[in-house]
């Protein structure tokens, strides 16, 4: 833009040109994990998830389908600014769906779709027509609620798993240290059976050996005896025979 300066005798030369730029921006959609809340026939849009980018929003259009139809059905009416949801249904359970939000401001369109499965009619959420007749999770009983009943149940089942594994470990490993014990009384039983049997045939040996000792001399000694008297019978014979000599 540039400006130019007026008076009696007549306009100006216009100014240098600026550029500028106002402030604010085209609305920004929502998340979806705060946008949609489920349910079997129904979902609830909150559209007030939308930031405005400084420029306020005037109005909501909204299309949706079926995740296999080529046509969009749209929302009939346009939703002010100033709704905070939108229930959008009915709807088939366990189904895909589309849902194309349009939000217009002076600053802008901006298109955001969203793509979510409705619920089994087999939820423990009950699809009502009114919103505020919805049962939420928490408000369920225990027994009801899978959301809490799964964990418990698949922790108490690992619980159990651990403890019979902790249990097996242990009591084979009290059957191994008996055998083991066992095994070396055994052992020991037939080691001293046999260091007896042994000590036995060693005092056996040495008593047989002892006695053919103690037989030697004592026949020695006969012979001896004998051999000595048998000289001294010689002897005498020879002393006989100088004693009585020949004589022819």
């Amino acid at each position: 833009m540039n400006l130019t300066a007026s008076n009696s005798l007549g306009t100006g030369e216009p100014s240098r040109s600026v550029i500028t730029r106002t402030k604010g921006a085209a609305p920004m959609p929502a998340p979806q994990q705060s946008f949609i809340t489920l349910n079997s026939t129904y979902v609830i849009l909150h559209i007030d998830g939308w930031q405005s980018g400084g420029c306020p929003i005037l109005h909501f259009n909204i299309q949706y389908k079926h995740k296999y139809q080529t046509q969009w059905t749209s929302f009939p009416e346009r939703i002010p600014a100033n709704r905070d949801k939108v229930i959008l249904g009915p709807l088939v359970p366990d189904r895909d769906y589309f849902v194309m939000v349009t939000a217009h401001s002076e600053a802008g369109v901006t298109q955001g779709e969203y793509k979510f499965r409705t619920l089994p009619m087999a939820s423990p959420i009950e699809t009502t027509s009114l919103p505020a007749l919805v049962r939420r999770e928490a408000d369920l009983p225990f027994h009801r609620n899978v959301t809490l009943l799964i964990p418990v149940v698949v922790s108490s089942l690992v619980l159990i798993i651990v403890i019979f594994t902790v249990v097996v470990c242990l009591r084979k490993h009290t059957q191994d240290r008996r055998g083991q014990q066992e095994y070396e009384s055994q052992k020991a039983v037939t080691d001293s059976l046999l260091m007896s049997e042994v000590s036995q045939k060693s005092l056996s040996g040495k008593q047989s050996v002892n006695g053919s000792h103690y037989s030697s001399p004592t026949r020695g000694q006969h012979q001896f005896a004998s051999s000595k008297s048998g000289g001294e019978q010689r002897r005498t014979d020879k002393q006989h025979e100088y004693a009585e000599p020949y004589t022819a």
